[in-house]
């Protein structure tokens, strides 16, 4: 597997999908995706934490909003289905993002 976009999973099949795609490697090599215990993320300036919680720069922010284990998991769901996924690194934020879908739906 390999850091390029399809990782190698072309013509895979769906359960090969399920276990292997959004596996980004780090420079540590390690064989499936790390567990990123963090709750925030460090910004190189003010500016740029406001561009990302703003919206206009992509970046983790806090991991409730996303961190990497959360993206990795949102991809997988997008391989299996064919379509995008969302993922919340709480379960409050499952259901309330359940009932935000609903209520939109009207």
């Amino acid at each position: 597997m390999s850091n390029d976009d399809d990782n190698g999973l072309i013509g895979a099949h769906l359960d090969t999908l399920a276990i292997r795609s959004g596996i980004h490697r780090t420079a540590e090599g390690e064989h499936s995706e790390p567990i990123f215990l963090t709750s925030s993320y460090v910004f190189d300036s003010a500016e740029q934490a406001a561009a990302r919680f703003s919206g206009e720069q992509t970046g983790n922010v806090y991991s409730r909003y996303s961190n990497p284990s959360v993206r990795s998991f949102e991809e997988r769901l997008a391989a299996g289905r064919g379509r995008g996924g969302r993922g919340n690194g709480l379960g409050h934020g499952g259901h309330s993002q359940r009932l935000h879908g609903a209520a939109a739906l009207g």
